[in-house]
């Protein structure tokens, strides 16, 4: 409460500092922001007023609670609060000033004070095989949306729509679940519609990468690849390629560029826990909340997920080597990264790998590299050094998934301190 008051503490006196603007004051020529409501004037804003509105909406949202109110339902609340202070077109001239202002205050306050609703959020998912029932995956429900669901679903949204609306609705429908299709479903506890869709597409992402850093580790390893509206899709490339000269020689290169099979998700959900954490990643997936280490783990999944499913070899390695960065990286952003994943990934593996001086080696190499790609635009990667980078990144999280003493750690300092006791010779629960 008390950060709230202190936001709307803020809102106010923002609200005042325009209206004590002297009335010759001219306008910015080249606003940073301009909003406007129908029937109650334009607003423009440059320089210290701009930056102090952006502050003001931050501080609104924070106090709210960011995961139960979008910036978007936010700003909109203010502006209303703004104009209903300012009252530009003098819809309200008989009441001061103040009192508008502790109005729009007082009805701001009740808004971001409001409970918070449940939400179902929709969204199609490509590379899931369609499932013959619901099945779940941490918070996210993938289910087939074929005829009968899509009829069902219709009924209660159609219901005192009119014609025109009616006939879009039907049409956005076939869009979400095609002919059968696979649709995530998303329960979320949040304020409005736009925080509801913005809060269950972040938790869908974060399924979705994990789900594809799994993908090419299932017993059939075939090329699967989950994917979200607008992002890559399966396609067939074809090049030709002949001598110019004489036309002698040409060959068609067809090839099928992305996913060539739809994931089956039962085939993970039943992969051995022991191995790849499976229940593990799904808890961390249906937390509110992680603590310091658990966030740094799936952060490293995630980045991995989108390394296994990208197409592109040179990207595909970055997305490894941050991975594998976000494991270790120290609080100073002046570290040396590189020395710091030459000391703990041989540590860390010797179980897998007990030759450490190797993986030291192999792990400055593949640093060299991604360093030339960000530097120099390397592009030339190698499939073995991919590969190899591949197998380091996702040892290294399943490793600290999996294995105690990882298990039991809840921030970075757990961690820190096991690799100095490794360094130092001081042997860890479970080695």
């Amino acid at each position: 409460m008390e950060k709230l008051n202190q936001a709307l503490s803020k809102a106010r006196d923002f609200i005042q500092r325009l209206e004590d603007l002297p009335e010759d004051d001219e306008s910015p020529v080249h606003p940073e922001i301009m909003f406007s409501i129908q029937g109650e004037g334009t607003v423009l804003l440059g320089g210290e007023l701009a930056q102090g509105y952006r502050e003001t909406v931050a501080k609104l949202r924070e106090a709210a609670g960011k995961k139960l109110f979008s910036r978007h339902f936010i700003e909109s609340e203010f502006r209303k609060a703004i104009f209903s202070g300012l009252d530009l077109q003098e819809k309200n001239k008989d009441v001061s000033f103040e009192v508008r202002l502790k109005t729009a205050i007082g009805e701001l306050r009740e808004t971001l004070s409001k409970l918070p609703k449940t939400w179902e959020v929709y969204c199609q998912v490509s590379g899931v095989a369609s499932p013959d029932e619901p099945i779940s995956f941490g918070v996210v429900h993938f289910v087939r949306f074929d005829e009968a669901e899509r009829t069902t679903t219709y009924k209660w949204i159609a219901e005192g729509l009119t014609e025109a609306l009616q006939e879009s609705t039907q049409k956005y429908l076939g869009s979400l679940g095609g002919s059968g299709e696979t649709v995530a479903v998303v329960v979320v506890q949040t304020s409005d519609a736009r925080a509801a869709q913005e809060f269950a597409l972040e938790k869908l992402r974060q399924t979705v990468d994990v789900l594809n850093f799994y993908s090419d580790m299932l017993e059939t390893n075939w090329d699967y690849r989950v994917t979200l509206p607008g992002e890559t899709s399966t396609d067939l490339r074809v090049t030709i390629v002949t001598t110019p000269n004489d036309r002698e020689r040409y060959s068609f290169m067809p090839e099928t560029v992305g996913a060539k099979f739809p994931l089956n998700l039962k085939e993970i959900t039943s992969s051995d826990p022991n191995v790849s954490g499976i229940d593990i990643v799904q808890k961390l997936l249906s937390k509110q909340t992680l603590n310091e280490y658990e966030g740094r783990l799936l952060t490293a999944i995630q980045w991995a997920g989108k390394a296994t499913v990208e197409s592109r070899v040179e990207e595909s390695f970055l997305y490894y080597a941050i991975a594998l960065e976000s494991l270790v990286m120290p609080r100073s952003a002046e570290a040396d990264i590189g020395y710091r994943l030459r000391l703990f990934v041989p540590h860390l593996l010797q179980r897998i790998e007990p030759d450490k001086r190797k993986v030291e080696g192999d792990i400055r190499r593949l640093y060299n590299i991604r360093s030339a790609i960000v530097h120099q635009g390397k592009g030339d990667i190698a499939d073995t050094d991919l590969r190899r980078l591949r197998r380091l990144t996702k040892y290294a999280i399943l490793t600290m998934l999996t294995k105690e003493p990882f298990t039991t750690m809840t921030k970075h300092k757990d961690l820190e301190d096991w690799l100095q006791g490794q360094v130092l010779g001081i042997a860890s629960a479970g080695e």
